[in-house]
């Protein structure tokens, strides 16, 4: 399975393409809803469909969106926390130096 991103942006781009293919035949339906009853409820159905797929979109990148404030938090928490270890690592290896200093000071009195 692919990486939540993608997966959301595959998503976007077919109800963008839903969408765009929906509208081309309401209005290919509309030229001809004089015609014939069933053609105005098949309209009808058409824009139910529309506004069903528009609700879809916004919900999805809502949820992308979401979902990439979630990953940036958690990278910048990890970030920080490697940062404090770093700095610990770093006053260690101070210590350490300081104190083979000091041994190799005593040792050369």
């Amino acid at each position: 399975m692919g990486d939540p991103f993608s997966v959301a942006a595959s998503a976007l781009t077919i109800i963008a393409a839903a969408i765009g293919a929906t509208k081309a035949l309401n209005e290919t339906v509309k030229s001809y809803k004089g015609r014939d009853k069933t053609l105005g409820r098949l309209q009808g159905g058409l824009e139910d469909l529309i506004t069903t797929l528009h609700s879809l979109q916004e919900k999805t990148s809502k949820l992308t969106h979401g979902v990439i404030e979630e990953y940036s938090e958690m990278i910048k928490d990890t970030a920080y926390h490697l940062e404090v270890r770093l700095q610990r690592i770093d006053e260690k290896m101070e210590d350490v130096a300081a104190a083979h200093r000091t041994t190799s000071s005593k040792l050369q009195e």
